[in-house]
């Protein structure tokens, strides 16, 4: 079964292109979402264990005009309509 995390991005709005890119280059990003508030983009991750999620994670950080991550592991599904 897969680990889900909810990832919210800052992004370098100069820089906002280039990150959408290397998003949807890494596999395990499901979904990016241009969101308003705090952050401007959630991304929806699955990995198959924590240290695949961590390793995501990191790369997601190091992307260039990243410049803040904020990270949530769902644990469980209350209901989904999708």
């Amino acid at each position: 079964r897969l680990l889900r995390v909810h990832v919210l991005l800052s992004a370098d709005p100069k820089r906002s292109d280039a990150v959408i890119r290397a998003l949807r280059g890494l596999d395990e990003v499901r979904g990016v979402y241009a969101i308003s508030g705090a952050f401007d983009y959630l991304a929806f991750v699955e990995g198959e264990t924590t240290e695949a999620i961590d390793r995501v994670l990191d790369a997601i950080g190091a992307l260039p005009g990243v410049e803040k991550t904020q990270s949530s592991l769902v644990l469980s599904v209350k209901f989904d309509r999708h």
